[in-house]
């Protein structure tokens, strides 16, 4: 299960399916090739052969078969593998926040371990408060990360909906980059303590001590967000009140109320 949640979090697609690119791959190359190339001479008596081969195989794989139907319906996609490989990359979910922002190596341990559903361990231990099962709803209640919890719930705009756990909703609205100072900067500090309060919590160790939570990406932010040029705005000039006697303001006037009309056309000449 671990192993499948950290593919998802780097948007990596599963082996049946890079199994079957490759071969749609090696079949494009082999069928665009020049017709005095070896492998052409082989592959063209292999599809008049009517024994069952290897060839015959990977013609027959899914992905291939949408390829050519996809080259057979649209005429103007030129090469389905090629763009269908762009759209894929474009459509396929992006790289997980927290394998990407600025963070100690403690605190990225956390946050993955909470995304993977290592942290607090499975199956659930004895949480430090006593209770049986210091599994993640446990969390919410438990007396060493309660305070926590309120003041992340409290920092939180809008408010996490109840069907979803808290800090699964905070770990769903990081940024994609830190470039985009918002309103998690206010909750982020809070989320990296609750995750190293409940890392203690299930430990049975003491942790080392750890300097502010969250100070990295809040200090890049903050000097992003102050070399960052402003726009300069344009200053309009300054109006000056018409003179008495003045006709050029009606003049203004009435030129701006004149319709636009088109340009006479020019009979074209015969140059010969």
């Amino acid at each position: 299960m671990g192993v499948v949640h950290i593919a998802a979090l780097a948007a990596l697609p599963n082996l049946f399916t890079r199994f079957c690119a490759l071969q749609a791959k090696f079949l494009r190359r082999a069928e665009t090739l020049p017709s005095d190339s070896l492998i052409k001479a082989l592959t063209t008596q292999l599809d008049l052969s009517k024994e069952k081969t290897t060839w015959g195989e990977l013609r027959r794989s899914v992905l291939w078969k949408k390829a050519q139907l996809l080259k057979e319906h649209q005429p103007w996609l030129k090469d389905p593998l090629k763009e269908a490989y762009v759209l894929l990359g474009l459509c396929k979910p992006v790289w997980d926040p927290v394998l990407l922002l600025p963070c100690t190596r403690s605190e990225r341990r956390r946050l993955i371990k909470w995304r993977i559903a290592w942290l607090p361990p499975t199956p659930s231990v004895e949480c430090q408060c006593g209770a049986i099962k210091g599994n993640r709803n446990h969390m919410l209640i438990c007396p060493a990360t309660i305070t926590l919890v309120q003041k992340l719930w409290s920092l939180m705009d809008p408010a996490p909906p109840s069907e979803v756990h808290l800090i699964d909703y905070a770990l769903n609205c990081l940024p994609r980059s830190f470039k985009s100072p918002d309103t998690w900067c206010d909750w982020w500090p809070c989320l990296l303590a609750l995750l190293r309060a409940v890392d203690q919590t299930t430990s049975s160790y003491k942790l080392p001590e750890e300097k502010a939570h969250g100070q990295i990406l809040i200090d890049l932010a903050a000097k992003f967000r102050d070399t960052k040029p402003n726009r300069l705005h344009r200053i309009p000039p300054p109006t000056q009140e018409p003179l008495p006697g003045d006709p050029f303001p009606h003049l203004l006037s009435e030129i701006s109320t004149v319709p636009h009309q088109p340009p006479p056309s020019v009979p074209s000449r015969n140059c010969a």
